[in-house]
């Protein structure tokens, strides 16, 4: 005679296995895949070899756990509430606490780094008007709580130039500011030259900036563009792709991040200039904190 209780530990048994099934029958499936793959298709980015396109349409991202479901999250999210281009989210799970697999849809086309030089002047006014426009959608974006500071999945930020670790999210600025300049707290007690520079430099960081939704790592290799002639229109922005470091920031991070550890002038410094509100200040700052703390240009 079965009891409900007995009854409930058997579909939990029954469940768990059906999960452990699934998992491994997945793991076979994506090493054929990721060995056919390396037959079939050129890897998408020296730089990102562990990104693997597995079919033409199909890219399958391993990596941690947290980061890629922080990913996933923003993926969804921008692709519900506005018309950015974004890979379409197919699958995301964790092989463990700390491992993780992001399978995605592929934007067509090539990175802006290798067409821009291709482009004609009309094609790259048109897409320095679709990156403003989507940027601008993107910045409209309000966050859960006013002035709250965190990833779309709703927990902590991930920004490798700042920390390997995963940090807050803050309630505001003023709390981001604390803790952005707490990374600060070795170097100024081995110094009391720059533990004077520290505490001028925190009384200067504003705590009234507007908080908005920033990619966190926008650049030409994030930037999708297919071209099929050389019309005006035969250019477009056709993705905006690796989300991980993105969430909701100060009005001025994403200048920052977009400058930072590039070159300031040239084809990418006045193309960000042109789609991004500019905040001089802000990035002067900034990179004398990452000079400090070790991580500047």
């Amino acid at each position: 005679m079965f009891t409900i209780a007995s009854v409930v530990i058997l579909l939990k048994n029954i469940r768990f296995y059906c999960f452990a099934l699934i998992t491994r029958i997945r793991r076979r499936l994506l090493i054929y895949a990721i060995a056919r793959s390396r037959r079939l298709y050129p890897l998408l980015s020296p730089r990102h070899e562990h990104v693997i396109l597995i079919t033409k349409n199909i890219i399958y991202k391993p990596g941690d756990a947290a980061t890629l479901r922080s990913e996933a999250a923003a993926m969804r999210y921008i692709a519900k509430h506005t018309s950015i281009p974004v890979p379409r989210v197919y699958g995301m799970w964790t092989e463990n606490e700390s491992e993780g697999s992001l399978l995605m849809g592929r934007c067509p086309g090539k990175q802006l780094r290798l067409v821009w030089g291709k482009l004609t002047d009309a094609q790259r006014q048109r897409i320095r008007e679709q990156l403003r426009d989507y940027l601008a959608q993107l910045r409209a974006l309000p966050p859960p709580r006013p002035g709250w500071i965190g990833s779309a999945s709703g927990g902590p930020c991930y920004d490798q130039r700042l920390s390997y670790d995963p940090f807050g999210p803050f309630p505001d600025e003023a709390e981001f500011n604390h803790w952005r300049v707490s990374l600060l707290d070795r170097m100024a007690e081995a110094s009391s030259k720059i533990a004077i520079r520290v505490q001028e430099m925190r009384s200067s960081l504003r705590n009234d900036h507007a908080v908005v939704f920033t990619h966190g790592d926008l650049a030409s290799d994030n930037i999708v563009v297919e071209v099929v002639g050389d019309g005006p229109n035969d250019a477009r922005v056709s993705g905006l792709i690796d989300w991980g470091q993105s969430g909701w920031r100060p009005e001025y991070w994403e200048y920052v991040k977009s400058l930072h550890g590039r070159d300031t002038v040239g084809n990418w410094a006045d193309l960000v200039r042109q789609i991004i509100p500019i905040y001089e200040a802000e990035w002067q700052l900034d990179q004398e904190m990452c000079l400090i703390h070790g991580g500047g240009r």
